[in-house]
């Protein structure tokens, strides 16, 4: 089975979750002594440099390397949805720190280089650091639009998707940057202030422990939903079925249910939907082998939904200009008026025109001297007809609810709950006047105008 992994972190462990805190503390361990040394070897130099202004550019770089390492080695141990958004905004904080931290770094050479009438960027060491400032502005903006600005991509499940091309760039950046500190701390003036030429080695050692500690946690496992595939459990084998939207198939799974489609509901099937599709929830009609799922509070299984199931999802997105109509400006509030709408459309569609004939009928009969039995059979079914349609329609509108906040459609609710009340009492009084009739009372039937239309 295929699935695009962006919701599995790539540097998590499998192990039980004593082992797991032990390896994230070893982890971590490594990671914090590989940083330390390498600051403490590049210290120990810049203490020993005649003061310039040349010194502030190893000393920033140092400091983003440091950053860009320590932004990257906090998300490995999330796993819970609590977790990573905290450990995304704590990234997206220290990452946007050590950019800055690189742009300072980058104009400090490229000044101290104008100044002494130096050529820019001769170096390997030089070549390589401007790929990677580039590399990081673009992976940068990349990282903080898909997390905050998500619908520049066209919806937030698309911007999701994007997300594990985000991490997997984001390891080979680090690779990168290393390589490039590796490369300026052999430059010829660190090698010459180093207190011993054998302390260069011990740069080695600092790379080996940062890398080791960032191999330590990977879990390889995850790298295959990268390219598409990953290792399905017979659980979620159990508990997966394919939503069907505008020929798109996607796949489903409930295993975070403990029974499963048992314990799931169709409100929890429309809620995942919603999350992958971004169609309201008001707006979507469910259908599995060929029924409707009305009720949101069955669950799954009552609805005839099983393994490898195919949903049928038939529903459409709102445009975000049309959203801006309603007082919450959410997708969610337009679909309920439009819900509301479809709802009054079903007592305004011709029921003030057969309210109208029944009076008219009425009118008629009050004329006649008797009425037959085919007569009062008319009035009375017409008047029932009316009733239950216009009562069908209160009880739905009954049943939409709408959230303090959705002020826009809760005024469509009230306008549409006044109009049906308002035919329902003309209904009433015809219906209580045919009762007359056709006990042979003789009785005259309120004049039509004396009532309101809603239009």
């Amino acid at each position: 089975m295929t699935t695009n992994g962006e919701e599995v972190p790539l540097l998590e462990n499998t192990s039980t979750n004593t082992d797991i805190h032990k390896k994230d503390k070893v982890s971590k361990l490594s990671i914090a002594t590989g940083l330390s040394l390498f600051a403490i070897l590049v210290g120990s130099v810049l203490v020993r440099v005649p003061f310039n202004i040349f010194v502030f550019h190893p000393f920033f770089m140092t400091l983003f390397l440091i950053l860009a390492t320590e932004g990257i080695s906090l998300l490995q141990p999330t796993s819970t949805p609590e977790e990573k958004k905290k450990g995304l905004i704590y990234h997206a904080i220290i990452q946007t720190t050590s950019y800055l931290s690189a742009i300072t770094g980058f104009t400090i050479i490229f000044y101290n280089k104008i100044l002494q009438g130096k050529p820019h960027f001769d170096s390997l060491h030089g070549q390589l650091g401007l790929f990677v400032f580039i590399y990081l502005l673009i992976q940068l903006v990349f990282g903080i639009t898909i997390a905050f600005v998500p619908r520049l991509y066209g919806s937030v499940q698309k911007a999701k998707s994007l997300w594990k091309f985000h991490r997997v760039f984001g390891y080979i950046l680090l690779v990168l940057v290393w390589t490039t500190a590796q490369l300026g701390v052999r430059a010829h003036y660190m090698e010459m202030y180093l207190y011993s030429p054998h302390l260069m080695w011990f740069h080695w050692v600092a790379v080996i422990l940062v890398l080791g500690g960032i191999l330590s946690g990977t879990r390889f496992t995850c790298l295959k939903s990268f390219f598409g595939y990953r290792k399905v459990s017979k659980r979620e084998l159990r508990t997966t079925v394919t939503l069907s939207w505008n020929d798109k198939k996607t796949q489903l799974n409930f295993k975070e249910f403990p029974k499963g489609f048992e314990e799931a509901t169709v409100k929890d099937l429309k809620e995942k939907c919603k999350a992958i599709t971004e169609v309201p929830i008001a707006l979507m009609k469910l259908q599995v082998s060929g029924a409707n799922m009305k009720d949101d509070t069955a669950s799954l299984t009552s609805v005839g939904v099983c393994k490898n199931s195919i949903i049928i999802l038939n529903g459409e997105t709102v445009d975000e200009s049309v959203v801006k109509q309603t007082a919450s400006g959410n997708p969610e509030e337009y679909g309920l008026m439009t819900k509301i709408g479809k709802i009054v459309e079903t007592i305004t569609d011709g029921t003030v025109e057969k309210i109208e004939e029944l009076e008219q009928l009425i009118t008629k009969c009050e004329k006649k001297k008797k009425l037959n039995a085919q007569d009062k059979k008319t009035l009375q079914d017409r008047g029932i007809y009316l009733s239950e349609k216009i009562m069908q329609a209160l009880i739905s509108l009954d049943g939409v609810e709408c959230p303090v906040s959705f002020e826009t459609a809760r005024q469509r609710r009230r306008e549409g709950v006044k109009l049906s009340q308002a035919l329902l009492e003309r209904v009433d009084k015809s219906r209580a006047t045919v009762k007359e009739l056709c006990s042979g009372k003789t009785v005259r039937h309120p004049a039509v105008q004396n009532f309101i239309i809603y239009d």
